[in-house]
């Protein structure tokens, strides 16, 4: 059943789509934004609905890359914008279609979830009066996730989307191992008011954009355990390949944090699913033990290498024991830890603005919020041991608690419930294809890592892309049982 959906030629006709889109951009640059825009508008003159939605999901895996090396300006309008437009713009002239959908378990709760965060977000834009497109932007993983469900019907719809989604993260290798070797440009970092190109230990960051090698990694391991799952069932050589293939990105990054919860991941896997432990353990020989090896190795190497290039790049030396020491002191002075100074401060930093109402509803998300949070999270380094801004789990990076200074309390209540609701609705559907068999036993446990990945680590934005992409193949699932339904009532009525 695999098979079905997961199409090998379908998925090198994609990649060379993808680098075909990619590649334009070094050619239009500063005018790239243009140049989509102009086939997307040609693409409705043309009648050719379904590849304006192919388009958009290419270009919300590209754009980022292009303003990260600064051939798209990341503060102009049009580009902070253009895929508010456009999928504004896709779910204006669907509007027809929401009539026609049965939804099931789960979508209340998505409604309701979904109004707390827009109703949050308008608040604290009346109060700080940023531009509205933003809350857009922001809920781009959940307007994408309505519209892919709503989309009219049409052949192979799904399998393409799928299709098309695997390619763009097999693309992310060579772009990765690209900007490892310094063959192509590698994105900047904005530190405050400086810019500076990014170090060996982050430019592998596909096309992700600015610093997003972790988002990258757990990006790529979703995919791998996909594919290595795959391969458990079937057995089949091209998805071990596969799945090792997107895992050798950590080979080439800071990714320490992500491998972290990867292994998580897999335990939370192991103990929901017994029995794919359990069948991977009567299948064991020589190849897999070598397997399960380049797994420990995988973890050695990237770790080792972290600390390698603090040292290479940033002439800094006895970073472990930097680390460690660091470690040590936060579990004599609980109260000192990164993540508790951060929460403190930014309620501080709430209380200061409009008090309740901003703790409540956030500041919003705008550049005025991220240069508070920037002062902030300076503050508090300074604070910190010798050592700690080093190790993720002690600094105050957090991006939940980003999400607290941006969408407040009640916003971050609907963000839970927004992902409870996808879960629920995920799982209220069946389907008997080995793709979205293995999905299932991927997702809950991957959330769930998500979750403690966005306490530790500052990389997982509201509209992060891995986030975005379990949105669309949970979208996916649900659109090819209500497209069945539907099929089954119209037989019905003959």
């Amino acid at each position: 059943m695999s098979e079905s959906i997961l199409d090998f030629k379908l998925i090198k006709r994609w990649c060379l789509v993808f680098a075909a889109f990619w590649a334009a951009g070094f050619l239009f640059k500063a005018y790239y934004t243009f140049f989509i825009f102009g086939i997307f508008f040609w693409l409705y003159i043309e009648k050719k609905f379904h590849y304006q939605l192919y388009l958009l999901i290419i270009w919300i895996f590209i754009e980022r890359f292009f303003q990260g090396i600064r051939y798209l300006d990341p503060t102009d309008t049009i580009n902070i914008y253009g895929t508010s437009g456009m999928l504004l713009f896709l779910l204006f002239i669907n509007m027809n279609n929401f009539s026609k959908i049965y939804f099931t378990k789960g979508y209340s709760i998505f409604l309701v979830s979904l109004g707390i965060i827009i109703l949050s977000l308008i608040i604290s834009f009346l109060i700080y009066g940023y531009n509205p497109l933003r809350i857009i932007g922001l809920l781009v993983c959940q307007l994408l996730f309505v519209l892919i469900i709503i989309y009219p019907k049409r052949d192979n719809f799904v399998k393409d989307l799928i299709n098309l989604i695997i390619s763009i993260a097999l693309f992310q290798i060579p772009v990765a191992l690209m900007q490892y070797l310094n063959i192509i440009q590698r994105s900047y970092l904005l530190e405050g008011n400086t810019i500076r190109e990014a170090f060996a230990d982050d430019a592998a960051s596909g096309t992700f954009g600015s610093g997003a090698s972790p988002d990258l990694s757990l990006f790529l391991t979703f995919f791998s355990f996909i594919f290595l799952l795959i391969f458990i069932r079937v057995e089949k050589i091209i998805f071990l390949l596969l799945g090792l293939f997107l895992l050798s990105q950590y080979f080439m990054a800071d990714s320490k944090t992500p491998l972290f919860i990867s292994g998580l991941v897999l335990v939370f896997i192991f103990f929901k699913e017994g029995n794919v432990f359990y069948d991977f353990i009567k299948m064991l020989n020589f190849k897999r033990v070598l397997i399960i090896s380049s797994f420990l190795i995988l973890g050695w190497i990237s770790i080792n290498y972290f600390y390698n290039k603090m040292y290479e790049y940033r002439n800094m030396n006895q970073t472990k024991e930097m680390v460690s020491s660091s470690v040590k002191n936060v579990f004599l002075n609980v109260k000192s830890w990164g993540k508790i100074q951060g929460f403190a401060q930014v309620t501080k930093l709430h209380r200061s603005k409009e008090g309740a109402l901003s703790i409540l509803f956030g500041l919003g998300p705008h550049e005025y919020t991220e240069e508070l949070m920037y002062r902030v999270n300076r503050t508090l380094d300074r604070r910190l041991t010798r050592g700690g801004f080093a190790n993720n789990f002690i600094n105050n990076d957090s991006s939940l608690i980003w999400y607290y200074a941006e969408i407040g309390i009640i916003g971050l209540l609907g963000l839970i419930l927004l992902h409870i609701s996808m879960i629920r609705m995920f799982f209220s559907m069946d389907n008997k294809s080995e793709f979205f068999l293995t999905v299932s036993k991927i997702i809950g446990p991957f959330l769930l890592g998500l979750i403690i990945f966005a306490f530790i680590h500052p990389a997982l934005a509201i509209d992060d892309l891995t986030l975005l992409t379990i949105w669309v193949l949970a979208a996916l699932k649900l659109k090819l049982n209500l497209d069945e339904k539907m099929q089954s009532i119209e037989l019905l009525k003959m």
